[in-house]
């Protein structure tokens, strides 16, 4: 789904607006309205803004210098004047000297209208581009710049297999790296025996020891990001365990950081998480591995890993191990990962065992989301969402997961009886809206809460899972560009026309849930997954019917608002208007 495009009318009669407004309705596109030039400013300085459509006489400032101080102000928002009383002259002003990409005249024709805004957010577009192309040029330069005045040879890269060079450097962290895994990470210190090491190398050598961490050693990932102004910190990643290896100063950390990604092709000037690969060797071992590089503005951070090579392998069978987990059975079988029901060699505890599937191994960008799913769960604890146990990579190197088992039947699963009863259907929604209010504490938005993913024990408790499309606030995603994530019959307006997101998108699909469990039945549904989300944008609150209590209904009304304004501000506010409604 592409990013809904959003209008601004600014005119001092209300009723132009309303009218403007309601022709212009459409799940694509964001309307906002003004009759306060000051008003439309500020507006845009705070809001992501396609178009303007400004009255061209207005008593507290005149259209056209409105217009103009938007032109200056916001050069890539596409400008549209609207009169009542055009003149020849006052058109060509407009458009060639103030810059309005159009002039549109009172009263208006829906055709013209609906021509005009389609013109003008195409031209929104083209303008976008552009400035995000010259952007990316001068990122690029500077990038490249910066490496060539360190070392030139940082930016040589040759097609094909990358030939790491053998070195000192490679055999001291080799032994500090094998001694982590014989010891463990308690009182290790690898600082100061690789100081001298480091110091006799440079940017190209080091590049190339870090590379040959997961060559030589598939489930240990390695990290570097700056530390401060003036270091990085280059560290190891055991599962959930991050043992720091070295600190070495700023200038050295941005020219690795800069060479490993080169040698994996990404894209110097590129904002936001970018990933590559590269296949590397030295003496008889080879392998690829998979660089994130996410730019800062104290330089790049890296996270290195191997990515697992050869053909799909059937699933594992009953006994089979799995790294320190022994296969009792397979219970789930994804497009993308094999769950199964194992048990922890040392320490006899079942586990559910999430292994992405080595088609997908062999992917950057899915190893990567998978990984953040494990990085998002560690990160919460409560009753009513399942428990991360363990994550990492196994010698072959596909990533998994180890979470607790829950042997209970999903919510889904239950609901395919019929509705719930009120009150154990509140019960559940209550112990759902907690386990939200744990997650959203710690900045982390579910975004896919559905029945299929939690699950219902026979005394009513819960478990919420699967928290693959996880997002943490001010975080970047790993969605694949232009669309966006949820299920369709539970997904909050707000993600359908793709504008801002945060919280509340999870009070909007529990209020889905809530109403499913109530009435049997989701609050949308339609023939086609295009009207399902119009339905979701624009169709009027369903009715829950008079064996829901008027209280009850009114709070899964404000849970399903269209708006996340008018929903219950937070998971608990949630929570305890249930609480009141039920009695």
């Amino acid at each position: 789904m592409t990013r809904a495009r959003t209008v601004l009318i600014v005119d001092d009669e209300a009723a132009v607006t309303r009218a403007l407004a309601r022709m212009l309705a459409s799940p694509a596109l964001r309307i906002l309205t003004t009759q306060e030039p000051a008003e439309a400013l500020a507006l845009l300085d705070r809001e992501p803004i396609d178009a303007v459509i400004s009255d061209k006489d207005m008593p507290e400032m005149s259209g056209l210098a409105l217009l103009g101080e938007i032109r200056g102000r916001h050069p890539l928002v596409v400008r549209i004047l609207l009169t009542g009383q055009p003149t020849l002259d006052s058109a060509l002003a407009a458009i060639n000297d103030g810059g309005v990409f159009r002039y549109l005249t009172k009263p208006w024709k829906e055709p013209e209208l609906s021509a005009t805004i389609a013109a003008a957010l195409d031209r929104a577009d083209e303008l976008r581009h552009e400035h995000e192309a010259r952007q990316l040029a001068e990122r690029r330069a500077t990038a490249v710049a910066a490496l060539e005045a360190a070392d030139p040879r940082l930016l040589a890269v040759d097609a094909g297999r990358y030939p790491l060079v053998g070195s000192a450097l490679i055999e001291a962290i080799d032994a500090a790296v094998q001694r982590l895994r014989r010891d463990g990470a308690a009182g290790f210190d690898a600082q100061r025996e690789l100081d001298d090491a480091i110091a006799a190398s440079d940017a190209l050598g080091l590049a190339d020891a870090l590379a040959c961490v997961p060559l030589f050693h598939p489930t240990i990932g390695v990290t570097l990001a700056p530390d401060g102004d003036d270091a990085y910190r280059i560290a190891l990643e055991l599962g959930a365990t991050v043992v720091a290896l070295v600190v070495v100063p700023a200038a050295t950390g941005r020219a690795v950081a800069g060479r490993l990604a080169c040698l994996a092709r990404v894209d110097l000037g590129g904002e936001g998480e970018h990933f590559g690969r590269v296949q590397v060797g030295v003496g008889g071992a080879e392998a690829d591995l998979m660089l994130g590089y996410q730019p800062t503005a104290r330089g790049a951070t890296i996270e290195l890993r191997r990515l697992v090579s050869g053909g799909e392998a059937p699933p594992e069978r009953r006994d089979d191990l799995l790294g320190r987990y022994r296969v009792v059975e397979r219970i789930g079988d994804g497009a993308t990962a094999i769950v199964y029901r194992a048990v922890h060699l040392a320490l006899d505890r079942p586990v559910a065992l999430k292994v992405l599937r080595p088609s997908e191994a062999r992917e950057p960008r899915a190893v990567a989301r998978f990984l953040r799913e494990a990085r998002v769960a560690a990160r919460i604890r409560h009753p009513a969402i399942v428990e991360l146990l363990d994550y990492g990579q196994l010698p072959d190197g596909r990533p998994f997961l180890a979470m607790e088992f829950v042997p209970w039947p999903t919510l889904d699963a239950r609901l395919a009886d019929g509705p719930l009863a009120v009150e154990a259907a509140v019960a559940i929604a209550r112990q759902l809206a907690a386990g939200l209010e744990a997650a959203h504490a710690v900045d982390v938005i579910h975004r896919d809460l559905k029945p299929a993913n939690i699950f219902v024990a026979d005394d009513g408790q819960v478990r919420i899972a699967d928290f693959g499309s996880a997002k943490l606030l001010g975080g970047e995603g790993l969605t694949q560009d232009g669309w966006t994530v949820g299920t369709p019959l539970y997904m909050a307006p707000e993600q359908i026309v793709a504008g801002p997101t945060d919280h509340r998108l999870d009070l909007y699909a529990l209020g889905c849930i809530l109403f499913h469990m109530l009435v049997g039945r989701p609050p949308y549904e339609a023939p086609t997954v295009r009207e399902l989300l119009i339905r979701h944008v624009s169709a009027p609150l369903p009715e829950l019917g008079p064996g829901v209590p008027y209280a009850v209904a009114r709070v899964v009304h404000r849970a399903l608002a269209k708006h996340p304004d008018d929903r219950p501000p937070t998971a608990r506010a949630l929570a305890d208007a249930l609480a009141v409604a039920i009695g």
